[in-house]
């Protein structure tokens, strides 16, 4: 028998409403449960949040966490044991969090998960959240099909975040503003030009002139 309490508790409790913790104390000092019987209630599902990036095989992902958001909500729990600004080291289990999701059926507790992932906000390391919310996506998880061997075949694809897309973004500003600032150079009236002459033509050899190239 194992006798120390497992890290799946929580899914324990919140479907029967016991705290196992509380109870293992209890007895611990000679006391009886607090309890006499319990009634399984809902589904709870439990994603258990680790310092590894998925896209490179769960690879350790070690490092400052910069900034950190949890998910709250209805039916939500959190057992985390950083904060942002703590350091991620690479000698030690690398979990972060889990992240308990309750509803009244399976249903219910899969679209509060996604949503809690989808709230989840870790900055300045990788994490396992993107495998989760792929994975609640899947059209056989959702209905069930699965079994203890399904991620044998299962693939992890990652999708573009928002974040990355949002690094694309800046660049297509950037490159919009230095093609807007060239051409304005070639214009009589636009910042490159003076009194009696225009600006040098784009197509002149690049020359060093105030810091920057023309």
């Amino acid at each position: 028998m194992n006798t120390r309490i497992q890290v799946e508790h929580p899914v324990t409790e919140m479907v029967f409403g016991v705290d196992l913790v509380t109870e293992m104390i209890s007895i611990a000092m000679g006391r009886p449960l607090s309890y006499e019987n319990v009634e399984a209630r809902g589904h709870a599902i439990e994603c258990r949040i680790y310092a590894e990036d998925p896209s490179r095989g769960f690879a350790p992902s070690p490092g400052k966490i910069l900034r950190l958001r949890w998910p709250g909500g209805p039916g939500i729990r959190v057992d985390a044991g950083v904060e942002a600004g703590d350091v991620v080291p690479l000698d030690y289990d690398p979990m972060l969090a889990k992240v308990i999701a309750w509803g009244r059926d399976r249903g219910e507790a899969l679209c509060r998960m996604r949503r809690a992932l989808a709230e989840t906000r870790i900055e300045g390391i990788e994490t396992s959240v993107p495998f989760f919310l792929e994975l609640l996506a899947d059209a056989d998880v959702i209905a069930n099909r699965i079994s203890t061997q399904f991620l044998d075949a299962w693939r992890f694809e990652p999708a573009r975040g928002e974040r990355e897309l949002e690094d694309f973004a800046l660049v297509a500003a950037a490159l919009s503003q230095v093609e807007e600032v060239r051409r304005s150079r070639g214009t009589p009236n636009g910042p490159g030009a003076t009194a009696g002459r225009t600006s040098p033509s784009s197509w002149r050899s690049a020359r060093v002139r105030y810091g920057s190239r023309e």
